[in-house]
C-alpha cells in the first residue's frame, strides 16, 4: 500500500471523520484495506495457513524536532513502525523486548514457511522471540542521506539498541530510550562509555562493503520513482561529513525551502523571495538555485533561468534534472542551438533516461525539423516502450504532416494503455472533426473535458466544434473557460471574437479580435473582420 504517504487526503468518509487529522484517516484507510484482505483470506479458508506480516517503511515526524515529514532526522518518531506478525502458533498478544529491524521481515517469514535462510541475508529470524523464548538483542543501523544528497548538509548514520541509540553527526548525540522515548535530551557526556562502545560498533558496520553493487535504474523506474515523489538522479554533491551543517542546525531552513519548492510554478515571485532568503543562510544550498531556476520559468524569465543553471554548469553542479530545464529554458528563449547542444550532451551521457530525448524532440519541432524530432521519439520508444509521451509526440507529428491514418495509431495506442487520457481523447476528436464526424467529435471533447475540466486545448476543440457546427450559444462558456485554463492565443481569441460576433457582441467580438492582433499583427482575414466590425475599410 502506498498510503499513508503526503498529500494526506483520505478518501471517503474518511475525510469529514479525520478532518483535523488526515494523516490518521489515511492510517485508518490503510486499516480497512487490510481488513478486507484478511476478510478474503478467511471466506477462503486460507488465514488459518497464513503468516501475516504487518510493517512500514517509515512514519512522519509530524512535528517533533522540527521535521514536518519524515527523511531529514533518524529520531524514532520516523523509525520507529509497527512490527506485527500473526499466524499458526503466534500468541496474540505478546510484546517481545528484542529490537525488530526491517532486514529480520525475511528471515522470519523464511523460517515460518519452513524454508531455509540463505547465509547471505544480513538479518535473523525472530520466531524464537515471538514464541516467548529469549533472545540476544542485536543492534539496528539507520541512515539518512537525504541531507546529504539534497541539500548538501552532513548525512547521518545511526545504531540503537533496545535501550541506547547512538546519532553520528557533526554535533553526535546519545539517548537512554527507556527513560526519554521521545528523545529530547542528549546524553552523549553522562554516558561516554556506552557512546564509545555503540560509535565502535557503528564503524564496523559502516566499513563493511555493501552486499551487491547498487543497481542502475532504467528509464522508465526513474520516471516512476519520479512521478511518486522521489528523485531517481543525483542532487547535491557529497558533504564533507563532520565539516558540514547539521540537519539539526539545517531543519529551521525546512519551512522556507518547503514553501519555496511548493510555490515554485503557482507563485514564482514569493517562491524567488523565500528561496533567495534561505541562501542569505546558507549560501551552499544547491536546491534552492535549482528552484529558484524552475520559478524564473515559470515567470517567463528564461535569461535569469539559463543565467542560474549556467552558474551551476560552471561550478560542475548540473544534474540530469538541471540540464533537461536548461534545455527547455534554452528552447523557450529561442536559442535553440544551444538547447540542442545540452540535450544531445545530456542524452549521451545519461542513455538510460528519455526526458532529454523528449525535450530534444521539442527543440527540433520549434526548428521545423520534424524528422529529426521523430527520430528523438524513436528513441524514446526503445529506451521505454509504449512510453505515453512519445506516442503522444509522434501522433502530434503525424496529425501535423496530414498523416491522419498514423496519427490515429499512436493516440489509439494511448487509450489502450490509459482510457482516460484526455489529451489523446481530444486529438481522436480532432480526427474525427476533419473525417466530418462532428458529433462523434463533439461527443469525444466533452468526454476529455468531463476528465480534465482544466484541459484547455480539449476546452477550446469543443467551443471550436460547437460554434463550427451552429451552436455559437453554447460554445461561448468553453471558450471562456479555455482562455482561462491555459494561454490566450490568437486561436483561442479569434474564435471567442467570431463566437461573440455570431451572437450579436459587436464590442466583445472587437475586444477579442483586437487582443488576438496584438499578439500577431500579421492576420489579413482577422483585421479584416476587425474593419468590419467598425464599419471602416479593411
Amino acid at each position: 500500500y502506498y498510503d499513508p504517504h503526503a498529500p494526506y487526503e483520505p478518501p471517503g468518509d474518511l475525510a469529514e471523520r479525520f478532518r483535523a487529522a488526515p494523516y490518521d484517516g489515511e492510517i485508518a484507510f490503510v486499516d480497512l484495506q487490510l481488513g478486507r484482505l484478511l476478510r478474503g483470506l478467511e471466506e477462503k479458508g486460507a488465514l488459518v495457513r497464513t503468516i501475516v506480516l504487518a510493517t512500514a517503511d517509515h512514519g512522519e515526524s509530524l512535528g517533533e524536532h522540527g521535521e514536518g515529514t519524515h527523511g531529514l532526522f533518524v529520531y524514532d518518531a520516523t523509525l520507529r513502525v509497527p512490527w506485527i506478525v500473526a499466524g499458526p502458533g503466534i500468541a496474540a498478544g505478546r510484546v517481545p523486548d528484542t529490537v525488530a529491524r526491517g532486514i529480520d521481515v525475511l528471515p522470519t517469514l523464511l523460517d515460518y514457511s519452513g524454508l531455509p535462510i540463505p547465509p547471505a541475508i544480513e538479518g535473523r529470524s525472530l520466531r524464537p522471540a515471538l514464541e516467548g523464548r529469549e533472545m540476544s538483542d542485536a543492534p539496528s543501523y539507520a541512515e539518512t542521506l537525504y541531507p546529504e544528497r539534497e541539500f548538501g548538509w552532513a548525512p547521518l548514520h545511526a545504531l540503537r539498541t533496545a535501550r541506547l541509540k547512538l546519532i553520528e553527526a557533526p554535533r553526535p548525540e546519545l539517548y537512554d530510550l527507556a527513560a526519554d522515548a521521545k528523545e529530547t535530551t542528549n546524553r552523549l557526556g553522562e554516558q561516554g562509555a556506552q557512546a564509545e562502545e555503540l560509535r565502535r560498533k557503528l564503524a564496523l558496520a559502516l566499513s563493511r562493503p555493501p552486499p551487491a553493487a547498487a543497481a542502475q535504474v532504467d528509464g522508465e523506474t526513474a520516471e516512476r520513482l519520479e512521478a511518486l515523489g522521489y528523485v531517481a538522479g543525483g542532487r547535491a554533491q557529497p558533504s564533507s561529513g563532520a565539516t558540514a551543517r547539521d540537519p539539526k542546525d539545517g531543519v529551521r531552513l525546512l519551512p522556507r525551502i518547503n514553501r519555496g519548492m511548493s510555490l515554485a510554478r503557482t507563485d514564482p515571485a514569493t517562491a524567488v523571495r523565500d528561496l533567495t532568503s534561505v541562501l542569505a543562510d546558507d549560501p551552499g544550498l544547491l536546491m534552492a538555485r535549482r528552484t529558484i531556476a524552475v520559478a524564473y520559468e515559470a515567470a517567463g524569465q528564461h535569461a535569469r533561468a539559463i543565467e542560474v543553471l549556467r552558474g551551476l554548469e560552471k561550478e560542475g553542479q548540473l544534474t540530469v534534472e538541471d540540464a533537461i530545464v536548461l534545455g527547455d529554458n534554452l528552447r523557450f528563449a529561442n536559442r535553440l542551438p544551444e538547447a540542442v547542444e545540452v540535450l544531445r550532451r545530456t542524452a549521451r551521457e545519461n542513455p538510460r533516461f528519455p526526458q532529454p530525448w523528449l525535450s530534444l524532440a521539442e527543440v527540433h519541432i520549434k526548428q521545423g525539423q520534424n524528422a529529426e524530432a521523430a527520430a528523438a521519439y524513436q528513441h524514446v520508444l526503445t529506451l521505454v516502450p509504449d512510453h505515453i509521451e512519445a506516442l503522444r509526440g509522434l501522433g502530434d507529428l503525424a496529425l501535423l504532416e496530414g498523416r491522419l491514418d498514423a496519427a490515429a495509431s499512436r493516440y489509439g495506442r494511448i487509450l489502450e494503455i490509459d482510457p482516460a487520457d484526455a489529451g489523446a481523447m481530444t486529438k481522436i476528436g480532432v480526427l474525427r472533426m476533419r473525417a466530418g464526424r462532428a458529433d462523434e467529435a463533439i461527443a469525444l471533447f466533452r468526454k476529455a473535458v468531463d476528465r480534465e475540466p482544466a484541459n484547455a486545448e480539449g476546452l477550446l476543440y469543443l467551443a471550436g466544434a460547437l460554434s463550427s457546427t451552429g451552436h455559437p450559444a453554447d460554445a461561448m462558456p468553453y471558450f471562456e473557460r479555455a482562455l482561462a485554463a491555459g494561454p490566450r492565443t490568437t486561436m483561442a481569441l479569434n474564435g471567442l471574437g467570431l463566437t461573440k460576433l455570431a451572437l450579436g457582441d459587436r464590442t466583445g467580438a472587437e475586444a477579442a479580435l483586437r487582443e488576438s492582433l496584438r499578439l500577431d499583427p500579421q492576420q489579413p482575414d482577422v483585421a479584416r473582420t476587425l474593419a468590419e466590425i467598425r464599419g471602416g475599410p479593411s
